[in-house]
């Protein structure tokens, strides 16, 4: 489970070499990715969606990360060893002599001290991930010492999250900063500022972004010189490039695409567990879901085996879990609801005529998918008696939900969505604590917060996970989230590429410096 993620010794930086598949090898030193969405911005104290994540994650770098695979292990990188207090308010670090930002500015103690308080500032993205600093020191060039306010469970997780702090050149800001509150921001949207094995050289939004090889990064060379993002919104026209030989990876591609190409010797199918679950959102400010007696008997309606074997196939598991898999110990906060629509349908056949009718909305770019999954859902819905309307929204009216009146927003929304980080906080205030940005539908529960807050506050393991799993429960018993499947990250490629390294908590993302083509 959680690990403490405390560094004992410095490690070396480094590509893996696991994965790959056999066939002709890539014959250049450019590799193109296939995208199906822009990301909102390059910066990384503004992006919090997942399809900027293996850009950012691969142009900036933190003090900390997850080990690759299937582990929550917390890992050395900028920082090379720390020690955390028994409480843990205080977090002291080490950090790598050497490294250079992509502007030539040395990596230090100051840089790293300043890098924290732009996110601080600027309040947005993960902006939670900082809000329990209480001060910032540099007792040496190499030494960063961070106090909290009070004991937080998740912070070392928060480092480590791929939506976490990132090291950025102070010159850079200082440099492009326009006005008082500007911070860089403007320049950080088209540019970088980074340490990571890659710098950016064009954005290009709509269209395409690339990055190329950072002579001066402080790990091993990699073996792409330049990456290219392309963005093609159809997965059918990424797949007729992939065929042409214009795109080399692929993300999420459908799973009748990925079964069809799984054996040919020209392509290899990579999946890797990833904290990614889809789900329902419940909302229960409205009829017929109001009534908690309706409300209790849906998650037995949605045959979750049929929609998991359907969609995903050998790709995902059932869910069995109210956090994603691998957040929480096995047998906790449980979501077992055998597919049973009787009850369902009895509590429909007793309600109003203008009640029955619901309105499920799903998010297009929330994988290959999701509208099949959505109608799917619909179909298992018409058959308990309810009339569902089953349409898209787009990212800003679903972002909209919780500031409007939660009496005329949909009643249902169906998505597949990543925790931040390896720690249960950052799913479960993410998306179910009272206030939350991603509480689309206004599902919290005033109990299960407070099991939340009572879980970030722990500084014993046992207890946090305790108080997790009782907000699981309780979130299950009200019915509010119903989980559908865990889901794999799964990724298309032509043969002879190699070295894929993933991390378990970072959706669509590979560490692009480790790939390499087969000799």
């Amino acid at each position: 489970m959680l690990s403490a993620g405390c560094g004992n010794e410095e490690t070396d930086a480094g590509g893996g070499n696991a994965g790959g598949g056999a066939g002709k090898a890539a014959t250049d030193t450019t590799l193109r990715l296939g995208y199906y969405e822009d990301i909102q911005s390059p910066d990384p104290d503004v992006q919090y969606d997942i399809p900027g994540l293996m850009l950012v994650n691969n142009v900036y770098e933190g003090l900390v990360h997850y080990a690759p695979g299937d582990s929550t292990e917390i890992v050395p990188w900028l920082a090379t060893k720390w020690k955390v207090s028994p409480d843990k308010r205080v977090y002291e670090f080490n950090l790598r002599e050497g490294v250079t930002f992509h502007d030539g500015t040395m990596f230090d103690a100051e840089a790293a001290k300043k890098s924290f308080e732009r996110r601080i500032a600027m309040k947005q993205g993960t902006f939670y991930q900082v809000q329990d600093i209480d001060s910032i020191e540099t007792p040496a060039p190499n030494k960063l010492k961070i106090s909290l306010k009070g004991t937080n469970s998740a912070f070392m997780s928060y480092l480590a999250s791929p939506y976490g702090i990132k090291m950025i050149s102070p010159t850079a800001i200082e440099k492009n900063t326009k006005g008082d509150k500007d911070l860089g921001q403007a320049y950080l949207g088209r540019n970088d500022a980074g340490t990571g094995p890659y710098a950016m050289s064009e954005f290009s939004q709509s269209r395409r972004y690339v990055i190329k090889a950072y002579p001066e990064w402080w790990g091993d060379k990699p073996f792409y010189d330049t990456v290219e993002f392309r963005l093609i919104a159809d997965s059918g026209s990424q797949l007729l490039q992939l065929r042409g030989g214009d795109l080399d990876i692929l993300h999420q591609q459908p799973i009748t695409t990925l079964d069809s190409l799984k054996d040919d010797e020209n392509f290899q199918v990579q999946s890797f567990p990833v904290v990614l679950k889809s789900w329902i959102h419940v909302n229960p400010n409205r009829p017929p879901f109001d009534d908690p007696d309706v409300r209790r008997t849906l998650g037995q309606a949605i045959d979750r085996d049929k929609i998991t074997k359907t969609f995903f196939g050998e790709y995902a598991t059932t869910s069995e879990q109210m956090y994603p898999a691998g957040l929480m110990p096995e047998g906790t906060a449980e979501d077992l609801q055998p597919f049973n629509a009787s009850k369902l349908k009895a509590a429909v056949a007793e309600l109003p005529a203008d009640q029955r009718k619901v309105e499920l909305v799903y998010l297009s770019g929330h994988g290959a998918d999701i509208q099949r999954i959505a109608g799917e859902m619909g179909n298992q819905l018409r058959a308990a008696g309810l009339e569902p309307n089953v349409h898209e929204v787009t990212v800003a009216q679903l972002f909209a939900y919780p500031g409007q009146d939660a009496k005329k927003v949909p009643n249902l929304f169906v998505g597949n969505e990543n925790a931040d980080s390896g720690h249960p906080d950052t799913w479960a205030r993410s998306y179910m604590y009272k206030g939350s940005a991603l509480d689309y539908l206004k599902g919290s529960i005033d109990e299960a917060d407070a099991a939340m807050d009572q879980g970030l506050r722990a500084a014993d393991e046992d207890e946090m996970n305790a108080a997790y799993a009782k907000a699981g429960d309780i979130i299950n018993d009200e019915g509010t989230f119903i989980t559908i499947a865990d889901i794999e990250d799964t990724f298309l490629a032509r043969a002879g590429i190699t070295g894929f390294e993933h991390q378990l908590v970072c959706p669509t993302c590979l560490n692009l410096a480790a790939l390499k083509a087969a000799e």
